[in-house]
């Protein structure tokens, strides 16, 4: 927990992605209640693990006909983008059998002939019509652009029955180990990317030609530690949470470029539900936050003026362990925290301006400063199906899976 697997390359390993099924009793939902069942749909062992980037294709994946219930593009130690299709039934379910080894129906790679030892860090996958733009980012710095709409074109080849596709586009960001790929949703194809790395750089592109990307202006984040960046589709605005690391405690903060939503630390984990126009936040210290953002290109005033714009699901940790206590100079390993530290999640409650100096008092931090790592939310996805529109997965850096229920109505 205490080191970041994307920071440095490490030695292959076998990892597994698990496939969730998640169902919805209606009978019990029109009693108020909420009772979803969740148990593991299948399993897919990937060989060259761990996974450090996937991303789904946005739409038009799930085809009942043909058994397929999307496409998933996974990147892990290797330079190689495995596209993968997930079989929507498996034919052994029924008896158990749920880890499955796909093999992939494309590869995106950064040379078919001489491979590449960089690994990938970041998928996106476009959300225009088609979906045939990827822009990943890399290990060292490297960027590619892909088009996997021609399989007869120059960029694609075909080994042994597989298909291999090759960059459309490849350069050098200026800045080691890519964070932040974000693509801004355009009806006419992909229009402007957002790329950053941890610190020091965060530079808007213009790629309406692929082969030739434009630098719109460069944002220089010296002073801030970038932790997560998020391009609502609804918004042109781009949502950036980072933190300061001047100081040991500093206010994290969500900014849209004038606007500002704090948080008691790192925003680490973003979305946007754009179907309640809703921003959730997953923090470093285990905050998970829903912001009504309103209208993000507004004016900031008129977003001062919002007075329910907070709910917030805390989580504080317990020490578990009565029999002895550790000492103040000796850092908490992970083996320590997994042993004597329970989890106390607390309920969705809204926080209002009257409250908003004790949400992001620095006290709120668990001590010893270290406990951030192990507490951290790394992801959170809304659902943004029409029927399951309140649903958001959340995932922490201590192995804790939540599926959350957010009724707007009660809080905005």
């Amino acid at each position: 927990m205490l080191k970041h697997a994307k920071h440095k390359p490490e030695a292959p390993e076998d990892d597994v992605l698990m496939l969730l099924k998640c169902q919805l009793s209606e009978s019990e939902e029109r009693r108020g209640v909420w009772p979803l069942a969740t148990r593991l749909h299948y399993a897919i062992r990937v060989p060259s693990g761990p996974v450090h980037s996937f991303a789904f294709m946005p739409s038009g994946g799930y085809d009942k006909s043909a058994n397929r219930l999307g496409l998933l593009a996974v990147a892990s130690t290797q330079s190689d983008v495995n596209i993968y299709s997930l079989p929507l039934n498996l034919e052994d379910e029924a008896k158990g059998h749920v880890v499955i080894e796909l093999q992939p129906s494309l590869t995106l790679t950064l040379d078919v002939n001489n491979p590449v030892t960089d690994l990938c860090t970041k998928i996106c996958w476009s959300e225009a019509s088609g979906h045939n733009f990827l822009a990943t980012g890399y290990f060292r710095g490297n960027v590619a652009f892909w088009d996997i709409s021609d399989e007869e074109g120059i960029n694609c080849f075909k080994r042994n029955g597989h298909i291999h596709f090759v960059p459309l586009h490849y350069f050098y960001f200026g800045e080691h180990n890519i964070q932040t790929v974000e693509l801004h949703y355009d009806t006419n194809g992909p229009r402007w990317l957002a790329i950053g790395s941890s610190t020091r750089k965060l530079w808007i592109y213009d790629i309406i030609n692929w082969t030739q990307p434009l630098p719109l202006n460069e944002d220089s984040i010296a002073n801030l530690y970038l932790a997560n960046v998020s391009w609502p589709p609804i918004w042109e605005t781009l949502v950036v949470g980072c933190s300061d690391v001047q100081r040991r405690f500093q206010r994290a903060s969500c900014l849209t470029i004038k606007p500002s939503y704090y948080t008691v630390s790192s925003a680490r984990a973003m979305h946007f539900n754009v179907r309640e126009n809703v921003l959730v936040v997953g923090t470093d210290n285990g905050d998970l936050v829903f912001l009504n953002t309103r209208e993000l290109n507004a004016e900031p005033i008129l977003l001062k003026m919002t007075s329910k714009c907070r709910a917030v699901s805390s989580s504080n940790l317990c020490n578990l362990n009565t029999e002895s206590t550790p000492a103040p100079d000796k850092p908490i390993t992970t083996e320590d925290f997994l042993q004597d530290f329970g989890l106390n999640v607390k309920p969705l409650a809204g926080v209002g301006k009257s409250q908003k100096n004790a949400y992001i008092d620095p006290k709120r931090l668990p001590k010893p400063y270290e406990l951030l790592a192990m507490t951290r939310l790394n992801t959170v996805r809304c659902n943004w199906n029409s029927p399951a529109r309140s649903w958001v997965a959340v995932g922490a850096e201590h192995g804790l899976l939540r599926i959350v229920h957010f009724d707007r109505d009660k809080f905005f």
